[in-house]
């Protein structure tokens, strides 16, 4: 080594300890859009339940959202098989039956699905055309330098 050390996990470390500031907005903003996204799952989670022709309050809704955290912390591959384990006991403990789980839980790994073919396919689209003019700009540049006009 040439006696310098590498001072990029100190910057790294820096920037992140700047983000938690109470004083920065970007925590704030952090924290409120991460809140929204639970609060617009549970309602997903809430609306589904009652189109299924259950009722539930809110806080069922919550306890089953819960759930579904708790199914994607365990380390399976989609969490095939646990989502559906953990969804069934919780709707059987909350009343609401074994089936109407099964169909909660296709429901919403169908819409999830749906979600990221659809990113899928604007990343390709978009990123292709990114690439292609990404590519022929630096081809350019390659094989007729720089521009003579």
């Amino acid at each position: 080594m040439n006696g310098e050390i590498n001072q990029e996990p100190l910057e790294t470390e820096k920037e992140i300890f700047n983000f938690f500031k109470l004083k920065k907005g970007g925590m704030w903003k952090g924290f409120f859009l991460s809140f929204l996204k639970v609060v617009i799952t549970c309602l997903r989670g809430w609306v589904l339940i009652i189109f299924l022709g259950k009722r539930v309050s809110y806080f069922s809704a919550l306890s089953i959202l819960g759930f579904t955290y708790l199914a994607a912390m365990i380390p399976i591959p989609t969490s095939l098989g646990s989502h559906e384990a953990i969804q069934s006991f919780a709707f059987n403990s909350l009343g609401l039956g074994i089936s109407t789980a099964t169909a909660f839980t296709m429901i919403i790994r169908t819409a999830e699905l749906s979600v990221a073919l659809l990113g899928l396919f604007f990343l390709f689209r978009f990123g292709t055309l990114f690439l292609k003019g990404f590519v022929f700009t630096k081809v350019k540049k390659l094989t007729w330098g720089k521009d003579k006009s």
